[in-house]
């Protein structure tokens, strides 16, 4: 249905999906635009699952909570103490 950040007309047509439907599934899972989609195919129950481009995935807690320790732990490494 959508690869690297373009709509593929044959698939989107074949099961009757609007452009607009592509855009508001691209919405509801974090995305902007159908540019920022890697890959997006439809499921055979009828869901439209898409993966964001790496440089459009949001980070969570837990990633930014890992940086601030290893950004703590390279501060204490520079330190004039040690």
């Amino acid at each position: 249905m959508i690869s690297d950040g373009h709509v593929v007309e044959r698939a989107r047509r074949k099961p009757g999906l609007r452009s607009s439907d592509l855009d508001h599934a691209v919405r509801l899972q974090n995305g902007d635009d159908v540019t920022e989609v890697d890959h997006g195919s439809l499921e055979p129950g009828g869901q439209l699952v898409l993966t964001l481009k790496s440089a459009e995935q949001g980070a969570t807690k837990a990633d930014v909570a890992q940086l601030t320790d290893r950004l703590r732990r390279i501060e204490s490494l520079l330190s004039p103490a040690h």
